[in-house]
């Protein structure tokens, strides 16, 4: 992944004898670079989707809005408070 500058990677073997014996037919993880997929060819689609979703999450989390629960709570608390006249 580091040599061809990617930020994902697919590890593709005709079949499980291809793949490291506790690997079997899939296994997937994080390297430094980014997630990757190792599976047989008849996981290739399912692979590249897991990748795809894998990076949507990651850029999701890194523009998820944080919430002021604080300021939200204050305001809940002065709309339930009772006008006085």
């Amino acid at each position: 992944m580091a040599e061809r500058k990617a930020n994902a990677a697919v590890y593709l073997s005709k079949t499980a004898a291809g793949l490291a014996a506790e690997v079997g037919e899939w296994a997937d993880g994080t390297a430094d670079s980014g997630p990757f997929v190792a599976c047989t060819h008849e996981n290739l689609s399912i692979a590249i989707r897991w990748l795809i979703i894998q990076n949507r999450l990651v850029q999701t989390n890194q523009t998820a809005v944080a919430v002021d629960s604080t300021a939200i709570l204050q305001q809940v608390q002065r709309i339930r408070t009772p006008w006085i006249a």
